[in-house]
């Protein structure tokens, strides 16, 4: 196991871009290496290291997983001088790497095999690193409905964020944030951050990992046709953050002149959530003193999300479909303009389509200054609960995924251009894969919190201001029944 453990550690260390560093100082923000968690790598690390070592100063539990560079679960003079080689641009050496297996269980295991440019993405990953240190990594099927109690038989596992809240509240997942040492960027995925539950962190998802991002997927040749003088700002627009609520407005007052048609997006409620968090920027947020939550959907951000999509609704720019095969239909039909949905679905469900396909972000709020990034059950890795003594090793395995983003970004944007999407959608793809803002999967909520929300923009004898402000405790409520186990008391 020791040597499974040194594998892992060295796994992370390339992946993560630790190894091979050329400047005498490595900033890498608290990850490997920084015993002082002052985010850099440097000559002071090893020396604090040292002093440890012969009892001068006693590291905390998180700096010792720092400063434990051979995963060994002991700190010495040969951790200092790995960090010493690191710092210098030297290899960080490792040895009796030879003949390993490690075990991803994943829902997804199909991805590591696909014939598509996002899974020769992952297949090279994998080989790289196979060949590189004679070990072999093993991904194999995860069905957790049959299997949710025997998470152990794998090392690591590969679950939807939906999934990593699901486990995390029935207690089957270790907590990563009192075992390991993240690199700043890893954190700042936002799908890392949704399978953040109070000041508990259960899984990891790199931003290009999560890139099925929802957005408008558009008919080029009919909005060009109907809206010429919009269409043409779009990639202005995007660029340069001016894709506002206004200027949605716009665009589809300007295509339903036009076309004497009322219809201009079609959606099913995903616009109004997508709505809600464009302009308050977070669907559930934890206080800072982490002993609660709260929506944003009452809040006076969400409550003015909510009245511009009623707008929407009220002018016929936005068409509600529940349904969302016959969405698909009618958009690929040419029906309909616009979809708001996820861009990778939409594309794949519109396949056979006559027109060519283009894309935008959902626009920013006016309380916003950039677009709110979101994707669905993405997929993020996580730790069986009781694997926690292995906590440095599968840190860096977790976090080193990190380094195929970028890889794997240009994966997704090569099968969103084979899928038919224009240079603007192929720009907004590749936006996604660096600013993913959160994973939009199930969370609190039931249909006595969604009913009200909904029917606030789609029912005319009801408003946000009032009917939503109504339910107000009731949404408090429930995202307590939901975080309220991880809660500081």
């Amino acid at each position: 196991m020791k040597r499974l453990l040194a594998f892992l550690c060295v796994i992370g260390l390339i992946l993560s871009g630790v190894i091979g560093v050329s400047s005498a100082t490595t900033t890498v923000g608290s990850g490997l290496g920084d015993a002082n968690l002052n985010g850099q790598v440097g000559a002071d690390d090893a020396l604090l290291v040292l002093q440890n070592v012969v009892g001068k100063v006693e590291l905390t539990s998180i700096q010792s997983s720092a400063a434990d560079m051979d995963c060994s679960d002991d700190i010495g003079s040969a951790d200092a001088l790995q960090i010493l080689r690191q710092v210098v641009g030297k290899t960080v050496q490792f040895t009796g790497l030879t003949d390993q297996t490690f075990t991803i269980g994943s829902v997804y295991a199909s991805k590591y095999t696909a014939d598509t440019a996002f899974g020769r993405a992952w297949q090279q990953a994998v080989a790289k690193a196979e060949q590189k240190y004679g070990v072999s990594i093993s991904v194999v099927p995860l069905n957790l409905a049959e299997e949710s109690d025997s998470l152990f038989f794998y090392d690591m596992i590969e679950v939807s964020v939906n999934e990593i809240r699901s486990l995390a509240r029935k207690g089957k997942l270790m907590d990563l944030n009192n075992n390991v040492v993240f690199p700043e960027d890893v954190r700042k995925s936002g799908s890392t951050a949704s399978c953040q539950m109070g000041d508990k962190l259960y899984g990891v998802a790199s931003n290009a990992m999560s890139a099925n991002p929802m957005g408008i997927a558009i008919n080029k040749d009919l909005v060009s046709r109907y809206a010429p003088n919009a269409f043409a700002k779009l990639q202005e627009q995007f660029e340069q953050k001016k894709w506002t609520w206004e200027a949605l407005t716009a665009l589809a007052e300007e295509y339903q002149a036009g076309s004497k048609q009322k219809g201009v997006m079609m959606s099913n409620t995903n616009i109004i959530g997508q709505a809600i968090v464009s302009n308050a920027g977070y669907e559930v947020t934890f206080l800072p003193d982490g002993s609660g939550a709260i929506s944003s959907i009452a809040t006076d951000e969400g409550i003015a999300a909510l009245t511009y999509t009623k707008e929407l609704f009220t002018s016929g720019a936005y068409v509600y479909e529940s349904n969302v095969n016959a969405m698909f239909e009618k958009f690929r039909e040419g029906k309909i303009p616009m979809v708001v949905y996820y861009l990778n679905d939409t594309a794949s469900a519109a396949a056979d389509r006559g027109f060519e396909l283009s894309a935008m972000p959902f626009p920013i709020g006016p309380a916003q200054n950039d677009y709110v990034m979101c994707t669905f059950n993405s997929p993020a890795y996580a730790v069986p609960a009781g694997m926690s003594e292995y906590g440095n090793a599968y840190a860096m395995v977790l976090s080193a995924l990190a380094e195929a983003d970028a890889a794997i970004a240009d994966g997704w944007v090569a099968d969103a251009a084979q899928k038919g999407y224009d240079a603007l959608g192929q720009s907004v793809y590749r936006w996604a894969t660096a600013n993913t803002s959160f994973d939009f999967s199930t969370g609190p909520f039931t249909g006595a919190v969604g009913g009200p929300v909904d029917g606030s923009v789609l029912n005319k004898d009801m408003h946000p201001s009032v009917d939503v402000v109504n339910v107000k405790q009731l949404i408090q409520q429930e995202v307590d029944a939901y975080y309220g186990q991880f809660y500081k008391k």
